[in-house]
Parts: C-alpha cells; structure tokens; sequence
C-alpha cells in the first residue's frame, strides 16, 4: 500500500476537531482554539494553520501616551493592507506644524491642506516635512484636538505612499479660533513604512494619546 494511501486501522486523528492534512504523507491538523479560523500557511507542514480572526477588519498595533521631542512607534509589522494613526488631545509647550514622518524621513513629502477657520475656508501647500497641517496649530493648553492620518498600502515597495491627514475640534487658547481640515499628501518613497514618529516641529509634548490600527 502507497504511503499516501488512507489508513482507516490507524488515522492521524487523535482528538475531537482534528482534521485530515496533508504534508508529504497524511497528517494530523490539530483542532484550534475556540473563535480561531482555519488559515493557509505556507510555513505549516500541512499548509494550513488556525489563526485568531481581526475583530471588525482593525488591529491594534500599539497606542500609549505622548511624551518627548518626538514619539517614535517602530517595528511596524507588514500584515495589513493600510494604516490608520488616531492622536487625541496632544498637548506640548508651545505652537507647531503638527506631522506624522515615516521611516525617520524628514523630507520627501508633497500635499496639500483643506482648513475651515472660523467658518473662512482655505488651501495652503503642506512642507516637505512630513504629511501635515500646512501652518501651526495651538497644541499648548488645548484638550479638545484630535487628528486621524490613513495610510494606504504602506508595505508595497514599487510606488509611492498616499497619506490622508484630517484634524478638528481645535481650538486656540481661550477658544478665540477653531479648525477643521484635511490633508492629502504623498511620501515619495518606494519602501515599506516600518515606523512612524509623531512630530510637533520640535516642541516637546506633555500629554495625549495616540493608537495606530492596521487595517484589513
């Protein structure tokens, strides 16, 4: 009898769930745990695998607090589709070009900003920079900004990065002006973003949060 043949005296099965694989002989796929999926992986000798299922098509990558001149979040793994960065309230001490950079990148970027202040809208070219507001915004004393920056297809290696900035509920110390915007800016870089830094022109940030999602 061929070693690939079926064994019906001696199945690899041994416990409720299990299921029939196939490596270079008939194998055993050993049952998951509950809510996990089964998934092709080619690192498997059976070329499938259970895996835990993304809640919802996002994952949390990192979040925390802000803190320092600027806030680098690193090792960004390259299992999603697209990225999404959400920064809640930061605060430092004094004015900036609020920006997210990629890969450390302090010049390759292109966009340009939609702003709506006091209800006067305008359009400004954005800095080279990183992807960000095109003038400063006030982020010393105010608890009520929050800025969403999605980048698409951040791991392909051929092209460049599209980046969607928006930001709104911000307001100027004693509430005398208040914003709303969006940019849309390009990274001019063929490689895979791997990190991001949370940059505020060099002021140095004393409170918010930020949490970065991938995206499915």
């Amino acid at each position: 009898m061929s070693v690939n043949s079926f064994n019906a005296s001696n199945p690899p099965l041994t416990t409720k769930g299990d299921l029939y694989g196939f490596s270079t002989v008939p194998a055993r796929v050993a049952v998951g745990t509950n809510g996990q999926v089964l998934t092709a992986d080619s690192t498997a000798a059976t070329g499938v695998a259970w895996a835990t299922a993304a809640a919802g098509g996002m994952t949390v990558i990192a979040s925390g607090t802000l803190s320092g001149a600027g806030l680098d979040i690193t090792s960004i793994p390259s299992t999603y589709k697209d990225l999404q960065l959400k920064v809640e309230s930061p605060q430092s001490g004094g004015d900036g070009a609020f920006a997210f950079r990629f890969n450390s990148n302090s010049s390759d970027y292109v966009g340009i900003e939609l702003r709506n202040r006091n209800a006067t809208a305008s359009t400004s070219n954005t800095g080279t920079d990183g992807v960000r507001t095109a003038n400063a915004v006030d982020t010393a004393g105010n608890t009520d900004m929050q800025f969403v920056c999605t980048i698409y297809d951040y791991k392909n290696t051929t092209s460049y990065k599209t980046a969607v900035l928006a930001f709104s509920a911000i307001s100027e110390s004693g509430g005398t002006n208040s914003y709303t915007g969006m940019t849309i800016s390009s990274f001019r870089s063929t490689s895979a973003i791997s990190s991001i830094t949370i940059w505020n022109n060099g002021e140095t940030f004393s409170g918010g949060t930020y949490i970065l999602y991938g995206v499915n």
